[in-house]
């Protein structure tokens, strides 16, 4: 069961690049459409915490692709 959890586990840490890229040009995209439609002060806030979830994601994936699959096997199972 370990070995299934580890590989999923890898697999969802490959596909967030991919992901990164589309939540930051849906960002753009949200915040460009709703310009004319939201309070611009309310939209720079949005804007401002879906940038800094973005990059805490990012964060956390640098942590991951810089681990050894022998030092993830070992966090896994605590």
């Amino acid at each position: 069961m370990r070995q299934f959890d580890f590989d999923k586990l890898k697999y969802l840490y490959g596909t967030v690049p991919v992901i990164l890229v589309i939540h930051f040009f849906s960002v753009l995209l949200f915040s460009v459409i709703m310009w004319h439609y939201v309070d611009n002060l309310s939209l720079a806030v949005w804007v401002s915490v879906s940038i800094i979830v973005l990059l805490f994601r990012f964060y956390h994936y640098l942590l991951y692709s810089n681990s050894s699959d022998e030092e993830l096997r070992a966090q896994s199972t605590l």
